[in-house]
């Protein structure tokens, strides 16, 4: 379903158009998670849908673009082709298998030469050493462990290890803290890559989507092995970089660099020094 009707050039043409029956059928939640911020649309604003049953269905979620956000709903492992629709601002949710990386991790993997059991193509992972606890293996924690706090860490200081991560390990998604630089972003638009932000803070948030902590390898390096967790609902998550080129960090950067300069130019701050 398409309320932006600025997306309207974007659509295939081979879509059907969407009988006024089918309007009422958008009553309700496009989210499951959330509330929706309007019950219904009106006629001239609904352009098309690919399936309408009484309500949008999960899978049905990467089609869903509100004011030009897309919705994505994605089970690990992803392909080139998911990761390179998604596009700035759109929002991610994850299941599955997701890995948790750090320092320490990247640093064995790709300066030391340590090589991992886990097979990471079309994987994300996300940028965390997790606090957690020892206990007896059993079918709710089969790796032993139990996750009491995953929180996300600042990502910049990962910045050289994206590239081997995407071209190396087939990684498709970073889930991280603060943003990625230049070379990530290259490596995104050259590998097919994509960046997703998460609130900083949130950490008891984040714990509550992780099931299970499945397996854990490189375990000497605790707490920043290379964690295999089984997740569900892991989001949403917000598209910060893309393989496009698009870039939130530059955008609000260069935005608050413009507000700035106007804000000293209305003050005649800097005029004739």
């Amino acid at each position: 379903v398409v309320l932006d009707l600025g997306t309207r050039g974007s659509l295939s043409p081979r879509r059907p158009r969407l009988d006024d029956e089918y309007v009422q059928a958008f009553r309700g939640g496009v989210d499951r998670r959330r509330k929706p911020r309007r019950t219904a649309a009106d006629d001239d604003e609904v352009v098309h849908v690919r399936h309408v049953d009484g309500r949008v269905e999960p899978e049905a979620l990467g089609d869903l673009r509100v004011g030009g956000m897309a919705q994505h709903e994605f089970t690990l492992p992803v392909s080139a082709a998911q990761v390179r629709a998604l596009v700035v601002d759109d929002t991610v949710v994850l299941n599955g298998t997701l890995f948790g990386i750090r320092d320490a991790t990247q640093i064995a993997l790709f300066d030391r030469g340590r090589a991992t059991r886990f097979d990471l193509t079309g994987h994300a992972v996300i940028h965390t050493a997790p606090n957690v606890r020892r206990v007896p293996p059993s079918p709710a924690h089969p790796a032993g462990y139990a996750p009491i706090c995953v929180g996300t860490t600042t990502s910049a200081r990962m910045e050289r290890f994206t590239r081997p991560l995407l071209a190396r390990c087939g990684v498709r998604i970073v889930i991280g803290k603060g943003g990625l630089g230049a070379e990530s972003a290259a490596a995104f638009h050259e590998l097919g890559g994509v960046y997703l932000a998460i609130v900083g803070g949130a950490a008891a948030l984040e714990t509550t989507w992780i099931e299970a902590i499945e397996d854990v390898d490189l375990e000497d390096l605790n707490p920043e092995s290379l964690w295999k967790f089984r997740v569900r609902g892991f989001g949403p998550l917000r598209v910060a970089m893309d393989s496009h080129g698009g870039n939130l960090y530059a955008a609000v950067d260069a935005g608050a660099k413009a507000n700035r300069a106007a804000a000293l130019a209305a003050l005649g701050v800097g005029k004739g020094q």
